[in-house]
């Protein structure tokens, strides 16, 4: 059986690049359309939370998220000041969970992600010194480089956050590093000149007359 990590490189020798839909929505109905399109899209998939604290909007909260299922992998990024009760909730349906490198102690939940047997990620603010991450690096699958301030999905894409990418891949060479926010076919060219691994994708794909169309176009790089 194929690990993550051969089946990303798979993607990358076949020059496809490896697109991720995202979710981050407050309101169930509009979440469970989402869901149901980036499920057809993709067999990975990410879920934004957002708890009104570490960002000012808020997304659906822990009761509905528990109830959440789905045949693609889901990844859940925790804009969140707290993730102590979303880990726990959340990792039942997780192959991955990310915490945010700004927040209090993220080595504890960094660990606690760890010890449920899941893929722990490690996300960074556009303006945030990309030396904050080294403490954890060796801990960490995953680096989420945000390139829009984290909040809702539409935000102007910010290139200088780009330049982490470099920084990120001489702390750790093996980490996957994501880049998300404004990512759309202006964008994509960006970050995978930056030497970005995956992309991260909410409104390019959702907001598109047909997203199919718009997923394999980023995919396919056409």
């Amino acid at each position: 059986m194929y690990s993550y990590e051969q089946k990303l490189q798979e993607v990358l020798d076949k020059k496809m690049r490896a697109i991720i839909p995202t979710i981050l929505e407050k309101n169930i109905n509009e979440f469970k359309k989402r869901l149901k399109i980036a499920e057809l899209l993709s067999k990975r998939i990410q879920i934004d939370v957002a708890d009104g604290k570490f960002v000012k909007n808020k997304t659906i909260g822990i009761k509905e998220l528990k109830k959440i299922k789905s045949k693609s992998k889901i990844e859940y990024h925790l804009m969140v000041q707290n993730p102590e009760k979303y880990i726990d909730v959340l990792s039942k349906n997780a192959d991955l969970i990310t915490v945010h490198i700004e927040i209090r102690n993220p080595e504890k939940y960094i660990d606690k992600i760890a010890k449920k047997g899941l893929k722990v990620g490690i996300a960074i603010n556009p303006k945030t010194n990309p030396k904050k991450l080294i403490p954890v690096m060796k801990k960490v699958k995953k680096v989420i480089v945000l390139t829009v301030s984290p909040g809702w999905q539409g935000r102007k894409f910010f290139p200088p956050a780009l330049k982490k990418i470099r920084v990120i891949k001489k702390m750790n060479k093996k980490v996957i590093v994501q880049v998300d926010g404004g990512i759309n076919e202006k964008t994509i060219n960006l970050a995978e000149k930056a030497g970005a691994d995956e992309f991260v994708v909410g409104s390019a794909i959702v907001k598109a007359e047909n997203p199919k169309k718009e997923y394999e176009k980023l995919k396919n790089g056409a």
